[in-house]
């Protein structure tokens, strides 16, 4: 039997890219410090923060993170 368990995220955080205040980064970073299972960086009109945040993962906590560039 498969043992199910809730998963923790936010679908939609805005980043300096656009009218957010954090990095993108960092707000993977803070994310994963509260316990987050996921999540999606949804900037207005723009894909470079989450591409921002996609490029820092690889470099820098590829072994804590999974990257899902296309869903």
């Amino acid at each position: 039997m498969i043992a199910l368990k809730p998963l923790k995220g936010d679908l939609h955080m805005h980043s300096t890219y656009s009218d957010g205040r954090t990095i993108p980064f960092s707000m993977v970073l803070a994310s994963l410090d509260a316990g987050m299972d996921f999540v999606s960086v949804t900037d207005h009109d723009t894909y470079k923060g989450s591409l921002n945040a996609i490029e820092k993962v690889k470099k820098n906590a590829k072994n804590q993170v999974s990257v899902y560039e296309k869903i």
